[in-house]
């Protein structure tokens, strides 16, 4: 099984939202509630609506949101794991048109 940073990269950044959800829930209980369907990430994932996952998205992606966090290894995760999706979004969108 050949791994790449490809292949390795959407799991560390979904494991990385359920770590940032954890820590929100044990930090910042009111922007968990606010965020998340019910404050739970498993309501959230069962939304028939899909707006508590665009709801939860957003939170995760949109750096504005981060403003109200409190704790810094709350927030160095969330830049984390922007990063991972800027290069996600890079590696899979803009390197393919700009190599041809």
């Amino acid at each position: 099984m050949n791994l790449t940073l490809n292949s390795v990269l959407p799991a560390i950044s979904v494991a990385l939202q359920f770590i940032i959800f954890f820590m929100l829930k044990k930090h910042e209980p009111e922007l968990t509630k606010k965020y998340y369907l019910n404050g739970s990430i498993y309501s959230t994932l069962s939304d028939q609506s899909f707006k508590a996952q665009v709801k939860a998205l957003w939170f995760y992606y949109n750096p504005i949101n981060w403003k109200a966090i409190k704790p810094l290894h709350i927030k160095l995760t969330l830049m984390l794991n922007f990063i991972i999706f800027v290069y996600i979004i890079y590696d899979v969108m803009l390197k393919p048109s700009l190599n041809s």
